[in-house]
């Protein structure tokens, strides 16, 4: 599925299963989800779940369930991707290398979001801003990978947000470049 310009899925739902690349394109434009988008259930497939270069934008009623990616479940390369809804990543099989890839403009407002299943880290942001008000979970059903958040760019944890990360390999959070700024709660290998 590829979207060049305005895409609304308001009620429907929808599945993607077998793609070579990535599964969902959001190359030009607007695409919005207030419903259900699953990928990846029944099958592993290509290199990304969900790619990003323009605005992503998943409602209060939007849900993703991404599995089955070689590459990373959420890549964004350069667009906004804003979450308020529910997004569940490697539940049930892996995500590849990341649970989250990005080099854009990434903020969870609400919701929940949910990373498992990553070989090496759940949030990797290597150039990107990503900004947290919400919760995130990490690594509560399986190995996120590694690192449960990798950072080499801008990262704020603000404030009443939390970040749960457990079953990393090697650390729960690796600052590795950049600025990670936090005003809120960080809870790393409490199960």
């Amino acid at each position: 599925l590829e979207n060049l310009d305005q895409f609304e899925n308001t009620g429907g739902t929808i599945q993607i299963e077998k793609s070579k690349l990535s599964a969902l394109i959001n190359s030009a434009g607007t695409f919005n989800n207030a419903a259900s988008i699953t990928i990846g259930s029944m099958s592993t497939f290509g290199v990304s779940g969900i790619e990003n270069h323009a605005t992503f934008n998943n409602t209060g009623s939007g849900y993703l369930n991404i599995d089955g990616v070689g590459g990373q479940a959420i890549f964004n390369q350069t667009g906004s991707f804003v979450n308020i809804g529910s997004i569940k990543l490697g539940s049930k099989s892996s995500v590849g290398l990341f649970g989250i890839y990005n080099n854009g403009g990434f903020e969870h407002n609400a919701g929940s979001l949910l990373i498992d299943h990553a070989s090496q880290a759940g949030i990797y942001n290597k150039a990107g801003t990503f900004d947290n008000v919400a919760m995130i979970t990490i690594g509560s059903l399986f190995n996120p990978g590694m690192y449960g958040i990798q950072n080499q760019s801008v990262f704020a944890n603000n404030t009443g947000a939390v970040i749960n990360i457990d079953r990393s390999t090697i650390s729960g959070l690796l600052n590795e470049s950049g600025s990670f700024q936090n005003n809120a709660s960080i809870n790393i290998g409490s199960t």
